[in-house]
């Protein structure tokens, strides 16, 4: 599974794990809308983008846990995301 949403520059690739897509397609439509949610974030060290797009991971990964935690059915699912975010002359990678 995939994601390209040129509006926001981001890339994002979502390997299923546990036989079910659903964790995947879960993790690609969080992580684009925590993104398009996402303030500018002043990072000390790190880039913006890459604070940005390292909060958008942290909130998928919180969303999915509560998630399981509702709903013992997915157990045992997950899902591998990768992400590229490109601005200007400036690439976040996770």
């Amino acid at each position: 599974m995939w994601i390209a949403r040129s509006e926001r520059s981001l890339f994002a690739v979502a390997l299923p794990i546990g036989g079910s897509a659903f964790p995947a397609i879960f993790s690609l439509d969080v992580l684009a809308a925590s993104l398009d949610d996402s303030s500018p974030t002043h990072a000390t060290v790190e880039r913006v983008e890459c604070a940005q797009l390292r909060a958008a991971l942290r909130a998928t990964e919180a969303q999915w846990q509560e998630r399981v935690l509702n709903d013992p059915k997915i157990q045992g699912l997950g899902a591998s995301l990768a992400a590229i975010r490109i601005r200007d002359d400036r690439v976040a990678v996770n």
